[in-house]
């Protein structure tokens, strides 16, 4: 039983590291990723982007 509970107790230590790891770099994830998303929002030039298509598709096909 002493061994059971040693192994949970070791699974919620390691498990808070994974989560500080997460929060720390998905800026890194989410920049290269939403990068057009950034300047999509500003500019009205984005929406004429290659970024959004899928936008604009999305309200021109409202059959989806």
């Amino acid at each position: 039983m002493p061994g059971v509970k040693s192994a949970i107790v070791s699974w919620p230590s390691p498990a808070r590291k994974t989560k500080v790891s997460l929060p720390g770099p998905p800026i890194r994830r989410s920049s290269p990723l939403p990068p057009d998303s950034v300047s999509f929002p500003g500019p009205p030039f984005s929406v004429s982007f290659p970024t959004p298509p899928v936008r604009l598709l999305s309200p021109k096909l409202p059959r989806m």
